[in-house]
């Protein structure tokens, strides 16, 4: 993190320790550097999703941050589902400096499991049946590795392709559709790719230069 960035988020660090600690232990308040994404959590309260000082961005926050830029509008009160089942309801507040770069982000994350039991224990009792209503799989990694992981995996789920079976054209798809979610600008992402995929880290920056240089045209 550079000294700049630093003095501007530290500021922040009182605010989120007394609103993490008056909310109390169903929510966890985290900041990030997002200068080094790979490594951006400069700050936690709560423990809800176990991530350590040093953790990555979450792909929601990168795929954001990879469309808009220094125009992504805060992200308030979307629902994510964490890897073990629990849903929480999340916001992201993008903090800019004087001139409007955004230097960091401001998440609140609060668990819903409880209610949500007490809601589905209620609609069982009236008699009453909805929907839950979707959520996106926000990932709340440890370290670079475990983001690209997941985010490789769904992917893969997604074409329906094994890595060993993929042709050309499927690599290209592949890689495009982790281009656009901004994986690639977090540093380590692209030998981890290469790795899962069983191929050479040239042969990966190969199919992006292709990949840009066909969205540039």
């Amino acid at each position: 993190m550079s000294e700049s960035n630093r003095n501007f988020l530290q500021k922040f660090i009182p605010l989120a320790r007394g609103l993490q600690e008056y909310l109390g232990d169903m929510y966890e308040i985290v900041l990030h550097d997002i200068s080094e994404p790979e490594s951006s959590v400069i700050f936690v309260a709560g423990s809800l999703t176990g991530r350590p000082l040093g953790a990555p961005l979450t792909n929601v926050v990168i795929e954001a941050l990879k469309k808009s830029g220094n125009g992504t509008q805060d992200l308030i009160g979307y629902t994510t589902e964490h890897k073990d089942g629990r849903r929480f309801k999340s916001s992201t507040i993008f903090l800019r400096d004087d001139e409007g770069i955004i230097r960091g982000c401001f998440c609140i994350n609060m668990d819903t499991s409880l209610l949500q039991s007490a809601v589905s224990l209620l609609e069982q009792a009236l008699g009453v049946f909805q929907g839950s209503g979707s959520s996106s799989r926000e990932i709340f990694a440890s370290d670079v590795n475990e983001m690209v992981d997941h985010i490789v995996q769904h992917e893969i789920d997604s074409l329906g392709v094994t890595p060993e079976s993929m042709t050309r054209a499927d690599r290209l798809s592949f890689l495009s559709s982790l281009e656009e979610k901004g994986i690639f600008d977090v540093k380590g992402s692209v030998d981890r790719v290469a790795q899962l995929l069983g191929a050479s880290v040239f042969t990966i920056y190969s199919y992006l230069k292709e990949i840009r240089s066909e969205k540039n045209v």
